[in-house]
């Protein structure tokens, strides 16, 4: 996408379009986000794919239940 994008730079969108096959709205969808497709891992397929964590804080907050249960010495 990346290597599109600078070829896009280069000349027009529509020959980008024409030599790689991708359509021109999908081209100036890739410049608007080039920022986030800098950012992303070069070898993932989709970017922000799947769900995100439903409780993102849970090992934070099971260490310090299990801290507190420690303390007061339950069986």
């Amino acid at each position: 996408k990346l290597s599109i994008v600078a070829y896009s730079k280069e000349t027009f969108l529509r020959d980008a379009e024409k030599k790689y096959g991708v359509h021109y709205s999908q081209i100036s969808s890739w410049h608007k986000n080039e920022s986030i497709l800098l950012e992303a891992n070069p070898n993932s397929y989709h970017i922000n794919a799947g769900t995100k964590p439903f409780y993102s804080n849970i090992e934070e907050d099971l260490i310090k239940w299990i801290e507190i249960y420690v303390k007061m010495e339950l069986p």
